[in-house]
């Protein structure tokens, strides 16, 4: 399907960026996607992450006018989805950026995924990616332009009948998902990988942690996930800020318990309740 919601670069309806760009050039930027269903979604995690972003690449962005376009453009056009792209701008030949970079801002608006009810429960089908993700810890948590990676993994999976992938890091151990995060439950307690060694830190996810389970503090993290882990949960289920939760029914075709713990009861009614 053909979108049909206009775009802007900086400030101005465009349909393109100059083939010198830095983002085509070296994936020298950052991008969010906030969900608007009516209000938008998170945007305050999203502009967090997108200024620590901008700080550890050093992009003097002004995110005050970010914001502003981005509360204009949904105002206008009233997307289901709304990307976000920050670009060092142009800069010519070579890794070294410009002195006096001029950064360029995409804003683009997008329908909502028509998701299958199937995905929300019983839930989803979880392929293991033989594609490793690796993490530098210079660019840790942050949402960079760079995702061959997570290009990669998706297309493994692209023919068969699973509806995200899960990755490792290149020692086993598992990670985080081609396009969100892994989480789940055993006895009450909400478990997820280290949340200082994941590629992304997901907006939802921290949602979860804050609002649904951090008046009781029960979360623990565990570095060295494994498939084991996973068949022995309570629950286990992936997250992000477009979609919301997914139960997960079977890694690689193996059939996972599912209790619908208090817990995983709450959190699921408590995003439903922000989606909506």
């Amino acid at each position: 399907m053909q979108n049909t919601f206009p775009i802007w670069v900086n400030e101005q309806e465009k349909t393109s960026i100059s083939v010198n760009d830095r983002a085509v050039a070296y994936g020298d930027g950052l991008f969010e996607t906030i969900r608007v269903s009516p209000k938008p979604v998170l945007d305050s995690y999203h502009f967090e992450r997108l200024e620590s972003g901008a700080e550890t690449l050093g992009i003097p962005v002004r995110l005050d006018r970010v914001r502003e376009s981005f509360e204009r453009y949904a105002d206008a056009y009233d997307p289901g989805i709304i990307k976000i792209l920050v670009s060092r701008g142009v800069g010519g030949r070579g890794y070294l950026p410009p002195d006096s970079p001029d950064p360029v801002v995409v804003i683009q608006g997008f329908e909502l995924p028509d998701y299958p009810q199937e995905n929300y429960s019983p839930g989803i089908r979880l392929y293991r990616c033989e594609t490793p993700i690796t993490v530098n810890p210079r660019l840790q948590g942050i949402k960079h332009l760079n995702r061959l990676e997570q290009v990669l993994a998706r297309q493994e999976f692209a023919q068969g009948n699973y509806q995200e992938g899960i990755m490792s890091l290149p020692d086993g151990a598992l990670l985080e998902c081609t396009m969100s995060n892994l989480l789940w439950i055993k006895q009450q307690t909400l478990f997820t990988t280290p949340l200082d060694k994941q590629a992304v830190n997901g907006t939802m996810q921290r949602y979860l942690i804050e609002h649904c389970v951090g008046s009781t503090g029960y979360v623990e993290t565990k570095s060295d996930l494994t498939i084991k882990d996973l068949l022995a949960a309570d629950d286990v289920f992936v997250c992000n800020s477009v979609f919301g939760v997914w139960p997960v029914r079977s890694v690689m075709d193996q059939e996972l318990s599912q209790s619908k713990s208090d817990l995983m009861l709450q959190i699921q009614q408590q995003v439903h309740s922000l989606l909506s």
